[in-house]
């Protein structure tokens, strides 16, 4: 998530973006050159404050499969 806040959408999100969002959804746009890393870790902590457990689990999920140890 870190990843496509700083640098903005990307082939994956734009794909889940027309699967899901309504026609004529803006892309996410890059904020780089806005917030620093850890200013992003931050909105993102306090946005994971809002999820679900469910939400929750599905997030670890997709991080297990794209960050492996």
């Amino acid at each position: 998530m870190l990843q496509v806040v700083r640098d903005g959408g990307d082939e994956m999100t734009r794909s889940m973006r027309d699967m899901m969002a309504p026609p004529g959804a803006p892309q996410m746009q890059a904020f780089k050159d806005r917030l620093s890393d850890d200013e992003i870790r931050d909105v993102l902590a306090f946005i994971k404050t809002m999820w679900t457990p469910e939400q929750r689990r599905v997030q670890s999920e997709i991080t297990s499969e794209s960050c492996p140890p």
